[in-house]
């Protein structure tokens, strides 16, 4: 890798003029949201150490907790059994709910964008819409269904 001519450094947030990039270029370049693909990022290993941190976190506080006696332990067993318990349903909850929540988003801008490619525009517009939701573009991070929802409304 080469160094940057002064006229290439980026300013702030601003990309050096070789990495900018269109949203027709991005589009071009990545695929589009799918139940598989989402539920892949859904089961990713940043998303499953959020959920393994928390989980630890949960069974740390149960195992405090049952010991100290201020929970009953309905188990009778040591308090770090309710804790492992408690953990690996915490973790469990939280990557399966978070993985689903992926993969039906996934699944909606599939069928929209499939719907669009047949123009059925009435139809791709309903699973689309979503998408004007706060925070969708975090389930279309490349703009995918953003884009085929305009096209939709542009007729």
């Amino acid at each position: 890798m080469g160094t940057l001519r002064p006229e290439e450094v980026p300013l702030g947030n601003a990309l050096p003029p070789y990495k900018t990039t269109t949203l027709q270029t991005m589009l071009n370049d990545s695929r589009p949201p799918t139940l598989r693909s989402e539920l892949r990022r859904g089961f990713n290993a940043y998303n499953l150490s959020v959920s393994a941190g928390t989980a630890a976190v949960v069974g740390l506080a149960l195992y405090a907790l049952t010991s100290s006696g201020a929970i009953p332990d309905h188990l009778g067993r040591a308090p770090w059994v309710a804790a492992a318990i408690g953990a690996l349903a915490t973790f469990l909850s939280i990557a399966v709910f978070h993985a689903a929540i992926h993969a039906y988003f996934g699944w909606r801008f599939q069928r929209g964008m499939q719907a669009l490619a047949r123009s059925e525009l009435r139809k791709a517009e309903k699973f689309l819409k979503v998408y004007e939701w706060p925070g969708m573009d975090h389930y279309d991070p490349d703009g995918h269904a953003r884009a085929a929802l305009l096209k939709c409304r542009s007729g």
